[in-house]
């Protein structure tokens, strides 16, 4: 996710260096062509706009992604707005859109892409920042949804990996 600049265009382009098949997810369907016009890889590369402030979105992106691969290795969530607004000035719609881009988002993507994982593994980055483990003044909507993040990362490896070693113990 965020795949039309950034960190999140970075992942895209390394993954395709690396040969594998992949979504390129954003927003803004201009931003994502011209971003994936860039990217060279051997594997193919499928753009997919989507507006990750709408929980309906993350689930079609995975959907989308299940139609053409029953599998999934690697899922990147790097999305992220990032307000710099005072608390006073910061409204309920700014504190709503970054929670849903930035803490719903992964949270959705990565419980909807589980499944899709089971029995051959994968890989779940959640990317966060400096404002995940330090307040930052006039950040306050992202510095709280990157303190999430690192909470929800932490609290899903757990879970997960206690998943994995069950279904090992069971095979």
């Amino acid at each position: 996710t965020g795949a039309s600049r950034g960190l999140g265009l970075g992942f895209v382009k390394a993954l395709a260096t690396a040969g594998a098949e992949g979504w390129a997810i954003a927003e803004n369907a201009d931003e994502l062509e011209r971003a994936c016009a860039t990217v060279s890889g051997t594997a193919p590369l499928h753009p997919l706009v989507a507006d990750l402030r709408r929980k309906s979105d993350a689930a079609r992106v995975i959907a989308t992604v299940q139609q053409l691969r029953p599998a999934l290795s690697v899922l990147v969530n790097s999305a992220a707005i990032q307000p710099l607004k005072s608390l006073s000035d910061t409204d309920d719609s700014t504190w709503d859109a970054a929670l849903a881009v930035n803490l719903t988002a992964p949270f959705l993507l990565t419980r909807l892409a589980v499944p899709l994982m089971r029995g051959s593994g994968g890989s779940i980055i959640n990317v966060s920042a400096p404002a995940g483990i330090q307040g930052f003044a006039c950040e306050a909507s992202y510095c709280a949804t990157k303190f999430g993040l690192e909470g929800f990362t932490r609290a899903a490896a757990l879970e997960l990996d206690a998943l994995r070693n069950a279904e090992r113990a069971i095979e």
